[in-house]
């Protein structure tokens, strides 16, 4: 994979800089008031817009202050990452456009911004309270720097990892943290260019970009061969759902034994008794079963009941064939995932 460069400056950013929130001062406020300390109004006099974010809030008690200036932070953030887009430049100068939607729901989370800090806080004679937030971006910068360099680290390994040990199904595992890993950097990278650090910033994805690492776990969930055999497709519509299920997942069933993996899915039903003389009820069960042929042993398993009815006994098990595949194509492929992206074994 290539090995993408980041930099971040001032100048780069210039455009994304003038129209970067620097402060915000809490409104309907007498400015005459020779009692307010100057950061009220402005923020700025002791902390550079070049190396601050502030943000002022007010309240009836400091928590009061503290989470109007967190809100009024937080809706810079939002704002940004709801309607910015970034452009990454590739050591072969290709640009590519990624779309950041990240979206900071809470003032929670937004205390979580490396480098906000509460800096000031006022108490007014007439009982209101003032606070002073202050983010640091150089240090904030830096801190998520930190953080891009050892999510390429922990991403390197997982991929080595499953290119070492090819045709395992807990590759999948590996390659959606990896994936997982590689978001979490889209984030931190979107977060770095809104702080606008003052000190430029060289920032290595090693594995290119998230666009590249998807092609490489799927060649990686290319060699993972599975076979599906189905019990009870009389109308020959289960298997077809059931590959369309692992088809989703980026996995591809044979339709012989000769994989390591074996996908056994079954479909019983019988009709049950009932006192409707108008129509006719059929029960059914369904089950789905992963063995590893090579340890003999049943890696994941799954199970789902249910009934239909109508007036015909044909139609009755139409209804079970088409309830069936559409809980192969949505439930039973999202219970797959979420084991193929949490298994270990």
């Amino acid at each position: 994979m290539k090995q993408t460069k980041i930099l971040f400056t001032a100048a780069i950013f210039l455009s994304l800089a003038g129209s970067c929130f620097a402060f915000s001062s809490p409104g309907n406020l007498n400015t005459s008031t020779k009692d307010y300390p100057v950061w009220v109004t402005k923020p700025s006099s002791d902390y550079p817009e070049r190396l601050y974010i502030t943000t002022v809030g007010s309240g009836p008690d400091e928590q009061s202050a503290k989470d109007s200036a967190l809100a009024e932070l937080s809706k810079y953030f939002i704002t940004e990452i709801q309607s910015t887009q970034n452009t990454v430049i590739h050591d072969d100068q290709v640009k590519e456009t990624v779309n950041l939607a990240q979206d900071i729901t809470s003032k929670t989370k937004l205390q979580e911004i490396s480098g906000v800090k509460t800096a000031e806080v006022y108490y007014s004679k007439n009982g209101k309270v003032f606070t002073l937030l202050v983010l640091d971006r150089a240090k904030a910068a830096d801190y998520y720097a930190g953080l891009i360099e050892k999510n390429n680290s922990a991403i390197q390994k997982l991929i080595t990892a499953a290119g070492s040990k090819p045709g395992l199904l807990s590759n999948c595992s590996l390659c959606s943290k990896a994936l997982s890993l590689a978001r979490m950097n889209e984030y931190y990278y979107f977060l770095n260019t809104l702080i606008n650090s003052p000190y430029p910033q060289y920032i290595d994805f090693s594995y290119g970009s998230i666009q590249e690492l998807e092609l490489a776990c799927a060649d990686i969930r290319n060699k993972i061969f599975l076979s599906i055999n189905i019990t009870g497709d009389s109308k020959n519509k289960i298997k077809t759902a059931a590959t369309s299920a692992f088809n989703k997942l980026g996995l591809s069933p044979k339709d012989d034994n000769s994989s390591r993996y074996l996908v056994q899915v079954e479909l019983t039903f019988e009709q049950a008794d009932n006192a409707d003389s108008k129509n006719v009820y059929i029960n059914y069960e369904l089950t789905a079963v992963i063995k590893d042929t090579v340890t003999g042993s049943a890696l994941y398993s799954y199970e789902k009941s249910g009934r239909e009815g109508h007036s015909t006994l044909s139609n009755a098990q139409t209804r079970v064939y088409s309830s069936v595949c559409k809980i192969l194509t949505e439930e039973f492929s999202e219970n797959l995932s979420n084991y193929l992206s949490e298994n270990q074994k």
